[in-house]
Formats: structure tokens, C-alpha cells, sequence
């Protein structure tokens, strides 16, 4: 994925007696909500109205 964001980190056992680190690693930083695709999103949106539009006709209804 281009463009995403990483963060350099030292691994304990990587690092030398004078506190150096002799090996990075590169990791990919946290994210709150995970990349979607189209169809990912397209399905959770319908998802979410299905239920919403269940919820009002029961409300209606009742």
C-alpha cells in the first residue's frame, strides 16, 4: 500500500552495550479503522441502513 505510514522501532535485542541500536525495523503504525475496500464499505453501509430501516418499521409498527 503506498503511502502508508511507518515507524522506525529498535528491537531490544538489537541494541549494543552502548545503547545503539544496530538493526532497525520498520512497522506499520496503528490504526483506529482498518483500510476498506469499495464493496467492504458498500456492504457494511447497507448493513448499518438495513438495521436502522428495521429498527423505524418496528418502531412505526408498534
Amino acid at each position: 500500500m503506498p503511502g502508508q505510514l511507518v515507524y522506525v522501532v529498535c528491537d531490544q535485542a538489537n541494541i549494543d552495550a552502548n545503547g545503539v541500536c544496530t538493526q532497525v525495523a520498520y512497522v506499520q503504525a496503528p490504526m483506529l479503522i482498518p483500510p476498506l475496500s469499495v464493496s467492504d464499505g458498500t456492504a457494511i453501509g447497507l448493513a448499518i441502513w438495513g438495521l436502522w430501516a428495521c429498527a423505524y418499521a418496528w418502531k412505526v409498527l408498534h
